[in-house]
């Protein structure tokens, strides 16, 4: 019924029933999350959020709404609904999907980078749910707080918290956190033959299941792994194209645009420096974003290009506007990334 449920809504929607309207739209913004159609969960959960006020289903519609809005790029309104549907949560008491919201709204911020925001949050959410019994979302929140402990480096944080949502997944046989928490496992692991074998495993089985975001994240974790262990950048590469392509695929642009970074850096060290624009071009205009978006997208990366071709004083000059930018942002780790290229 999952395809049919926005047509099925616009009938009772004619038919003035509105409660049942709203119910079938939100099957609808579901069924297309699901599928990836990250536009149409968006139209779906606006339709719906028009007919859901003061209804038992207006929380379940702000999460949907700011996660298609979030893997859209359209981070801040994403933020602000999310924040709505935590509020209607603790009013409902519903520590599940109260958990969840806490999770996603983490997710949002890491995609804009502000992982002292995201890693705030998780902490916000765990001390409130304390002592709750297990459940999907709280396990979620649990990976979520492991993973940007990673990108924090909150050492002594990460194994405890990774535990904890390892063992509820387990109880509960729960695939995703499971899959999730292997992939922040797997960038503890001191061996680098070990570490790329666990992020195999993850993509190995995510892609046997069908979870295309486990398969591109690990995807961009061993692309990583592979470059920095200088093991064998023309694989780095391989691998970070496809976790683009899968973030592309399932309409996670800021991710996709994660990758690709990553993508450039390794191609211009294998001494692709002229080609990497126009590569990185065609990718972007292949994923259907705005020129806009192309133009601000090779902006950010520009310096890095002039730097590995020698025009130092250009690149000097890009990486002193770009500093003043992250600086207002307070984006920590592209400060230090352009303070250290330009020292």
């Amino acid at each position: 019924i999952g395809e049919y449920s926005g047509l099925i809504a616009e009938h009772f929607l004619l038919a003035d029933i509105k409660n049942r309207a709203c119910e079938y739209f939100v099957r609808a913004g579901q069924y297309s999350l699901s599928v990836y159609a990250n536009h149409e969960a968006e139209n779906y959960y606006r339709k719906a959020h028009e007919l859901s006020a003061n209804t038992s289903l207006h929380a379940d519609i702000l999460l949907g709404l700011g996660e298609a809005l979030g893997l859209q790029g359209n981070s801040e309104e994403a933020i602000e609904v999310i924040h709505q549907a935590i509020e209607l949560y603790q009013e409902l008491d519903n520590s599940n999907m109260l958990a969840c919201a806490y999770a996603k709204l983490s997710w949002v911020l890491i995609n804009l980078f502000d992982y002292l925001g995201a890693w705030n949050i998780c902490k916000e959410g765990l001390d409130l749910l304390e002592g709750s019994s297990d459940s999907l979302g709280y396990a979620q929140l649990f990976a979520e707080a492991g993973r940007i402990a990673n990108i924090r480096r909150e050492t002594d944080q990460i194994e405890p918290l990774c535990k904890r949502a390892l063992e509820m997944a387990d109880r509960l046989g729960d695939l995703e956190v499971s899959l999730g928490v292997k992939t922040i496992l797997a960038m503890q692991e001191k061996d680098a033959t070990k570490a790329i074998a666990i992020l195999e495993d993850v993509v190995s089985i995510s892609e046997e299941e069908g979870l295309l975001r486990f398969t591109a994240r690990a995807e961009h974790n061993l692309s990583y792994l592979l470059n920095c262990h200088l093991i064998d950048v023309n694989s780095a590469i391989w691998h970070g194209e496809n976790a683009a392509k899968i973030f592309r695929l399932i309409g996670n642009i800021k991710a996709m645009e994660a990758s690709l970074e990553n993508v450039a850096a390794y191609r211009m060290v294998s001494g692709e420096m002229n080609a990497v624009e126009d590569i990185i071009t065609e990718f972007l205009q292949s994923a259907n974003v705005p020129e806009s978006h192309i133009k601000n997208f090779l902006n950010d990366n520009l310096p890095g290009i002039k730097f590995r071709r020698g025009e130092w004083i250009p690149a000097m000059k890009e990486y002193q506007l770009l500093l003043d930018k992250y600086r207002k942002k307070g984006i920590l780790p592209w400060i230090t990334n352009c303070i250290y290229h330009l020292a």
